[in-house]
């Protein structure tokens, strides 16, 4: 995924505000940073997909990665005693990673609880890790964002609800049905939507396959899981001019071998 960061990110890697794209892009570029972190290959091959802690994590949860995405169902945000349970949390040492890492849905974070979360990102232990989620940064108290950098995702449409692409339906309904001939048949499709749509297709795909976890299955779910991953890889191929028809047959056999 195309990103653009501030020059302030290298100096504040302990924290970072995700702002922009869509809900579903935000949790999944968090997800695809925390097992980056965390990942056990070998460094420039993460995350990899496939080391224990990359399948915990897309397999339904790391010990050592902390979510704080939705209030309680009788709350309309979150509240402030949830965000003083993870500042405490953050400050227990890891138990099996490098990093302690801490997903916060900023856009439910009222003054209160942000001020909460201040005091660790201000002070924060050596291996913790924080990103913050936001439709938009300037929303969040000035003392957040100075303790934070800053990644935009690429914006939304106006229409960002708008139903699921066709070419990118069809796949997401044939990982559904776990057919291979048609998993195949999809992914070498995408080639006719050319470079440029091609890249945002593959930003729905992985939003979409990252919409698909909480429903499934253990297995199923690491396997989506890989399959983002992967997604990301290829996308990357393309600021490398790789043919658009190279990247989509790399991605079938890809996606049916998982």
């Amino acid at each position: 995924m195309s990103t653009n960061t501030t020059s302030s990110e290298g100096a504040r890697r302990h924290a970072l505000i995700l702002s922009g794209g869509t809900e579903e892009a935000r949790r999944a570029e968090a997800l695809r940073l925390a097992a980056e972190a965390l990942c056990l290959a070998e460094a420039g091959d993460r995350p990899c997909g496939r080391c224990t802690a990359c399948r915990k994590l897309y397999g339904g949860g790391h010990v050592d990665v902390l979510f704080l995405l939705t209030p309680p169902e009788d709350k309309k945000g979150m509240p402030v005693e949830l965000v003083r349970r993870l500042r405490g949390e953050m400050y227990v040492r890891p138990n099996e990673g490098r990093h302690k890492i801490a997903v916060v849905n900023a856009d439910i974070l009222n003054p209160q609880g942000q001020n909460a979360l201040l005091s660790v990102l201000e002070d924060p232990p050596h291996y913790a890790m924080f990103l913050l989620l936001t439709q938009n940064a300037a929303v969040l108290l000035p003392t957040v964002r100075s303790r934070c950098a800053l990644r935009r995702l690429p914006p939304t449409e106006a229409n960002a609800e708008a139903e699921t692409s066709p070419e990118v339906e069809a796949v997401l309904a044939a990982l559904r049905a776990d057919d291979e001939w048609a998993i195949l048949c999809a992914c070498l499709a995408l080639e006719k939507l050319g470079r440029e749509a091609l890249s945002g297709a593959l930003d729905e795909l992985a939003a979409g396959v990252f919409r698909e976890i909480p429903g499934a299955d253990v297995l199923t779910a690491r396997r989506y899981g890989d399959i983002i991953v992967q997604i990301r890889r290829l996308q990357s191929a393309l600021d490398f001019n790789v043919h658009p028809g190279h990247l989509c047959g790399a991605l079938a056999v890809l996606v049916v071998s998982k």
